[in-house]
């Protein structure tokens, strides 16, 4: 209510777990006393990112990426225990500085709870191009990086025939509000799928003590990759119980030009381990 009716930023934390942790009885899984100052460095980040500030940047990357906008999409469907009616959430984010450290959104309610596409996708890509030039100069990025989440390899050409292009006319009606932007925009597509069946293990002992997987930073683009497509396999992330998951990165298009080393080193492994919180 605060923050949609009156516009005042809000942060919630459960005073039962502060007054722990002022009193040093806060415990983790294992049983051991966390101590004050990580709780809260928590809630500090948090305020932060809601006060427009940025927590983390990867050194370099602007001048990696240059004048690029990242765009990222994902589609929430009801659980199996949702009420008749319950419509999916779709929502896009996209950077509005060059470090990419912060990001806005936009979302929109899905008319179809089994659609996948998202439906009023053009204009939510839109408000993040307009987004963008309000804050650097009035000038629209016309070069786009779009992350999607949530397709399955069926739909991969249904994306690109429809969200992808739905990009360019975003652009291109824009374009004549922003007449110092380039002509036309570039844009390199790639889908992010987590559900799949690979795993990596550690072919020595080195790997990550305790659970041993691979250590973070794993990326495998070779034996098990897709003939069709360029695509790559990211284990950016420790997993804590069990076996890590890496990410599955396929590239439906790509006007930028980006190399297999690019797509390796430049946009998926700078990106993913800058993770906003």
């Amino acid at each position: 209510m605060a923050e949609k009716s009156f516009g005042i930023r809000t942060l919630c934390f459960s005073r039962k777990t502060l007054g722990r942790c002022w009193s040093n009885t806060l415990r983790d899984s294992a049983g051991k006393i966390r101590p004050l100052m990580p709780y809260m460095a928590n809630i500090a980040m948090k305020v932060n990112l809601k006060f427009g500030g940025v927590n983390h940047e990867v050194e370099g990357l602007s001048g990696i990426l240059g004048s690029t906008l990242l765009l990222g999409a994902d589609v929430t469907h009801p659980g199996s225990g949702a009420l008749d009616g319950v419509p999916s959430v779709a929502a896009v984010v996209g950077n509005i500085d060059a470090s990419c450290g912060r990001f806005l959104g936009s979302m929109r309610l899905q008319s179809d709870k089994n659609v996948e596409l998202i439906e009023d996708f053009q204009s939510m890509v839109e408000q993040r191009l307009v987004a963008y030039a309000e804050h650097n100069s009035d000038i629209l990025l016309a070069k786009v990086i779009f992350y999607r989440d949530g397709v399955g390899d069926s739909q991969y050409e249904a994306l690109r025939n429809r969200e992808v292009a739905k990009i360019r006319q975003a652009y291109k009606i824009l374009q004549l509000k922003y007449p110092k932007s380039e002509s036309s925009v570039k844009v390199t597509a790639i889908v992010v799928a987590k559900r799949h069946d690979v795993r990596f293990f550690p072919k020595s002992q080195d790997s990550i003590p305790g659970n041993g997987n691979c250590k973070p930073g794993l990326l495998v683009d070779t034996g098990v990759t897709s003939p069709y497509y360029m695509d790559l396999y990211l284990q950016s992330h420790n997993g804590i119980k069990g076996t890590a998951k890496p990410a599955h990165y396929i590239v439906l298009e790509d006007e930028i030009g980006f190399s297999a080393d690019d797509n390796h080193n430049l946009v998926s492994l700078s990106v993913v381990r800058m993770m906003l919180r």
